[in-house]
């Protein structure tokens, strides 16, 4: 028993504490990767200009093991996923920068307000991907060590809050 924190990416019986998560990215060697997302509320702001929507936590490893590579820039890795609390960057969705960014390549390095942090654009997804959550439209991937200070209560030490959604390849 423990708390279990779920959405629309699964069931509540579907999901895994951080702990868990480090322990089997560490341990498995059957999966080629294997990676760790959480769909959040974002709030955005850039230049003054306030939107809402969607927004996924990932692990360094999400982008990788989806074998994807980005439209602009670079995606998160696993040096962005490191420390926690430590990685203020981000991507941006490719249709959230298509519609409110004009596309505009020189977004790289700017600063966009999530959440009311600061985080720097290093990159935008691929044309055409939404994530791995059915239905949910990403504006912007955050590194997953990022929670905390996003949501502003942590779930990184406690094995018995499940809260993050798994998926590797095979």
């Amino acid at each position: 028993p423990g708390m279990q924190s779920c959405n629309q990416a699964g069931n509540c019986d579907e999901t895994w504490s951080y702990p868990m998560f480090r322990d089997l990215e560490k341990q498995q060697r059957v999966l080629t990767g294997i990676a760790a997302h959480r769909l959040f509320g974002a709030s955005l702001s850039y230049k003054n200009e306030p939107l809402t929507g969607d927004g996924v936590f990932v692990s360094g490893s999400y982008f990788n093991t989806l074998q994807l590579t980005p439209t602009i820039g670079r995606l998160l890795g696993p040096s962005d996923d490191e420390t926690i609390g430590g990685h203020f960057v981000t991507v941006l969705g490719y249709n959230y920068w298509a519609s409110h960014f004009g596309s505009d390549r020189s977004v790289l390095g700017q600063t966009i307000t999530v959440n009311g942090h600061p985080f720097e654009v290093i990159g935008v997804a691929p044309k055409n991907f939404e994530g791995t959550t059915l239905g949910a439209r990403p504006m912007v991937y955050v590194p997953i060590t990022m929670q905390g200070v996003v949501e502003g209560y942590p779930r990184y030490d406690n094995r018995k809050a499940y809260w993050i959604y798994l998926f590797g390849r095979l």
